[in-house]
C-alpha cells in the first residue's frame, strides 16, 4: 500500500524496514521518523551522533507537535532548548492519500543563530533606550515660555519616529528684547539630534555670553563656530533667526537657508517674510548674512515652521504646500496650531516622513 510522495519525501511503509529512510543520512540536520503510535521508527546518522554525544538527550527529545500533525495534517515549526543547545524543530506529515501515517521531525541546531539574535535584540533594546533618552532630552530642551511682555507664544512639535532634526528656542535678553529662532538639521537620528543640541548651546552662548544681538552677526558667529568643529561636508542646517523688540514694536531677522518662510497675518492678509541666505555648512564659510527689519502691529500673528508641514504628500503625490498653509493661517482662530496639525494629518498619505515644528507668536497690546 506504499505510495511515493516525491523525490525528497519519505515513502510510507507498514513494515519496520528502514531502507526507505536511509537517504536521510545525507542530511546535516538531526532527523527522526515517528509512527502513529508515537514510536520512533528511524533516526538518521546526524541524530544518532547527536544522541551519542549525550545519551540523556534521548529522554529530552520530546515528540513535540507530532500528535498535532497526526490530528490535523499540518506541518508545525517551533523552537526548543535541550541543555545548552537551541533547536528549530519542524514536524511534517507523511501522507497516504488523506491519512497522515508518519511524521518527520527535523531538528536544526540554531544555537549560534539564537545567540546572535539574542545579542542583536539586546543591542537593539539598548539603542532604543538610548534613543528614547535622547528624544526625551531633546523635547525637554524645548522652550516652556508662553509669554514675554505683550508677546504670546504657542507651539506644536511633531517629530517622526526617529530623533528630530527640527528645533526652535526662545531666549529672553532683557530690556524688552527676546530672541527666537527655528532650525532644521539635515537628516534624522542621532547625528541630527546632536546637531540640534550644538545649535542650541551655540546660540545661547552667542546671545548671552558674547551678547551679540543683531541677526546678521548672530548667524555669522554661529556659522564660524560650526565650521570650526570637525564635521563632514554633507552635514548642514538651516536657521531663521528673529529678534523681537517689544518697546519699539520691531522684529529684525536674518535667514540661513530656511526655505519655510515665516508667515505674518495682519487682519485678513497673510504674507511670507522672505529673506535669503545660504544654509550653514562647512562649504560656505565666507558667506555673510544680511538682516532685515519690520514693524509689527497689535494683533499681528506670526507663524514660524519647518518644511515638514508644507512638504507633506497626499495619495496623489501632491505636496501640502505654502498656499494651503497660508489659507489656514488666514482663517485661523485661537486653535490655529491644532487646526493646522489636524489638516496636515488628514492630508497625509501613509506615515509621517519628516519632522514638523510649528511656533506661533501673537502680538497683543
Amino acid at each position: 500500500m506504499g505510495k511515493n510522495q516525491g523525490r525528497n519525501q519519505v515513502q510510507w511503509t507498514k513494515t519496520r524496514d528502514t531502507s526507505a529512510f536511509q537517504w536521510l543520512d545525507a542530511m546535516e540536520d538531526a532527523i527522526r521518523v515517528v509512527n502513529r503510535d508515537l514510536d520512533v521508527v528511524y533516526e538518521n546518522r546526524a541524530m544518532v551522533l547527536e544522541l551519542a554525544q549525550d545519551p540523556m538527550l534521548v529522554k529530552s527529545f520530546p515528540l513535540v507537535n507530532a500528535e498535532r500533525v497526526f490530528r490535523d495534517g499540518h506541518a508545525y515549526r517551533t523552537e526548543l532548548c535541550i541543555g545548552p543547545t537551541v533547536y528549530s524543530l519542524t514536524c511534517s506529515p507523511v501522507m497516504d492519500g488523506e491519512e497522515v501515517v508518519q511524521v518527520v521531525q527535523v531538528f536544526r541546531d540554531i544555537t549560534s543563530q539564537s545567540q546572535f539574535t539574542s545579542q542583536l535584540y539586546g543591542d537593539q533594546l539598548r539603542i532604543s533606550r538610548e534613543m528614547n533618552f535622547a528624544r526625551s532630552l531633546q523635547e525637554d530642551m524645548l522652550p516652556s515660555l508662553t509669554a514675554y511682555g505683550p508677546l504670546r507664544f504657542n507651539y506644536r512639535y511633531y517629530p517622526n519616529n526617529e530623533l528630530s532634526g527640527d528645533f526652535f528656542d526662545l531666549v529672553p535678553l532683557g530690556q524688552g528684547k527676546i530672541a527666537l529662532y527655528i532650525s532644521d538639521v539635515v537628516g534624522h537620528g542621532i547625528s541630527a539630534s546632536i546637531l540640534t543640541m550644538f545649535v542650541r548651546q551655540a546660540m545661547r552662548s552667542i546671545l548671552k555670553e558674547e551678547k551679540i544681538r543683531q541677526p546678521g552677526k548672530v548667524l555669522d558667529s554661529l556659522k564660524s563656530r560650526f565650521t570650526e568643529i570637525s564635521i563632514s561636508d554633507d552635514q548642514y542646517f538651516t536657521i531663521f533667526y528673529a529678534l523681537f523688540d517689544t518697546q519699539n514694536h520691531t522684529m529684525t531677522y536674518a535667514n540661513a537657508g530656511h526655505n519655510a518662510f515665516p508667515l505674518l497675518k495682519r487682519g485678513d492678509r497673510v504674507e511670507e517674510i522672505q529673506a535669503r541666505g545660504m544654509f550653514i555648512s562647512p562649504l560656505f564659510d565666507q558667506h555673510r548674512y544680511q538682516q532685515h527689519r519690520l514693524v509689527y502691529q497689535t494683533n499681528d500673528r506670526f507663524l514660524f515652521y519647518t518644511d515638514g508641514a508644507t512638504e507633506t504628500m497626499n495619495d496623489e503625490g501632491q505636496a501640502f504646500g505654502a498656499d494651503r498653509l497660508m489659507d489656514l493661517v488666514r482663517k485661523s482662530g485661537l486653535s490655529m496650531l491644532d487646526t493646522i496639525a489636524q489638516t496636515i494629518d488628514d492630508f497625509r498619505s501613509g506615515s509621517q516622513k519628516d519632522d514638523i515644528a510649528l511656533l506661533q507668536v501673537d502680538c497683543l497690546d
